[in-house]
């Protein structure tokens, strides 16, 4: 795209992290620069190019590879912490195909640098897919056991999906520590997630680059109606084609090769003891489940039956805003920002949708603790919470942790987090998710559950900005 402004921010990037660091020689270095650093430099240029930039002259250097592929992988962090560009971004220039085609180009290079560069060994596999298990929760999430043998979903049964974007070590110590981290006050109702409800997460392996997962996010973003990727495909089959039919068959392409349907009202029902939550990016992977659960229930059953099922599946998504004004599940996506946000952007939400970001943000002066707007669908809620920079958490062993949040809201401890005093968002959102993954729909999900002050305040205020005039996209 022509004058895209992030291409001066990678230009600096580029001259300050990587050319500062190499050496500069009096001559021409070509002949001894590895091909993988040719192709990825000629990429960057080309990226340049198009967005009216000179490219970089780095022949005559002897490039330091442990920073270039630093510079691959940070590339989003520069995006992030572009706070300048991103107050009048929008989503052509950071969701176009020259920003795609850079993105490829940045996971390539990473991936062609395994066992390459001296003394480092990072291994990446951008074909990774997901992992996937089931979580015993009935000891508290500080106690989870993870179980990655029995992951068919029975669709009987009340079941919660967490699609969580940290790509992390292949063992439960690592799974048990990132969801204590992310998820510790939102699932600690052993009720529900101790026994009413089945839980599982997804979500990739550390070999997965982040360079290779904003290319699936931007993607998505570009083709949300019909994208899928192998990787889906695969945990649709491992783990969800029972809500489809008790008996199917499909091939590795996703084409149905036999099913025995469902009646319409047990196909519905089998949707509505689906509940996914997501956060960031997490929200693009499950989006993508969703589209190849239509893709292939819509071989078995009429189009009119496959959405009426679908619309039943729910997703509580926080960080990532919905991906079409018209989804085929229904869902509260809640984001955080500062009520004065200039300078201070939501920066993932406001890179990913920058126009419904703007349009659904908190705005400055609200006497209430969110905003709440509908999409055209009026199944899908966004609720954009007042973002405190700095706030009070309690763990478990009730000391109090300060946090400082550098994104402006994208941390899930905002809603997630046992806060200091009462907290609007947290207190919302754990309502919701309790709700939701106990089969509830619409804006039942925002009712209270329990008794308590906080619950009640909580429901009261929801249900006053509900009745209000809402925020039609």
């Amino acid at each position: 795209m022509n004058n895209n402004p992030f291409a001066k921010i990678f230009y600096n990037a580029m001259q300050e992290d990587v050319l500062h660091k190499s050496i500069f020689l009096n001559h021409s270095n070509n002949e001894q620069t590895p091909e993988r650093v040719k192709k990825f430099l000629s990429e960057l240029n080309c990226f340049f190019i198009t967005s009216n930039i000179p490219p970089i002259d780095s022949q005559r250097y002897a490039i330091d590879e442990k920073s270039l592929r630093q510079y691959a992988l940070f590339l989003r962090g520069y995006m992030r912490d572009a706070q300048k560009v991103l107050h009048n971004i929008d989503s052509k220039f950071t969701c176009d195909q020259d920003m795609l085609r850079l993105f490829d180009a940045s996971s390539h290079y990473v991936v062609s640098c395994n066992g390459q560069i001296k003394g480092d060994n990072h291994n990446f596999d951008d074909n990774a897919g997901y992992l996937f298990c089931k979580l015993d929760l009935s000891d508290g999430i500080e106690n989870l056991r993870s179980d990655n043998q029995h992951t068919l979903l029975n669709p009987k049964r009340k079941n919660l999906v967490l699609f969580m974007p940290f790509r992390i070590k292949n063992n439960e110590a690592e799974l048990k520590k990132w969801l204590y981290k992310n998820m510790y006050h939102s699932l600690d109702n052993k009720q529900v997630f101790g026994q009413d409800v089945d839980v599982y997460v997804a979500y990739f392996p550390i070999q997965k680059s982040r360079c290779a997962k904003i290319s699936s996010t931007i993607r998505t973003i570009l083709h949300p109606e019909t994208y899928v990727e192998e990787q889906d495909l695969s945990l649709v089959k491992q783990a969800f084609l029972p809500f489809i039919s008790s008996q199917i068959e499909v091939d590795n392409e996703g084409k149905v090769l036999q099913a025995k349907k469902y009646n319409k009202e047990q196909l519905k029902q089998n949707f509505s003891n689906l509940t996914f939550m997501s956060y960031c990016a997490g929200t693009a992977d499950a989006h993508r489940i969703s589209t190849a659960l239509e893709q292939i229930s819509s071989q078995v059953y009429s189009e009119a039956e496959t959405k009426e099922a679908l619309h039943n599946l729910f997703l509580i998504s926080y960080g990532f805003l919905p991906l079409s004004k018209n989804l085929n599940y229904s869902g509260v996506h809640f984001f955080s920002n500062e009520a004065n946000d200039t300078g201070k952007k939501e920066p993932f939400s406001k890179m990913n949708s920058p126009e419904l970001y703007e349009t659904c943000k908190y705005q400055e002066g609200s006497t209430l603790p969110a905003k709440v707007s509908i999409m055209p669908d009026q199944r899908n809620f966004v609720v954009a919470l007042r973002n405190e920079e700095k706030f009070t958490l309690v763990n478990n062993k009730e000391k109090l942790i300060d946090i400082t949040d550098p994104e402006y809201g994208h941390n899930i401890g905002h809603i997630t987090g046992s806060h200091f005093g009462y907290n609007f968002g947290s207190q919302q959102f754990k309502t919701v998710l309790e709700n939701a993954a106990s089969g509830k729909r619409g804006k039942d999900v925002f009712n209270r559950r329990q008794d308590n002050d906080a619950a009640i305040t909580t429901s009261l205020t929801m249900a006053a900005m509900l009745n209000r005039k809402q925020n039609v996209i």
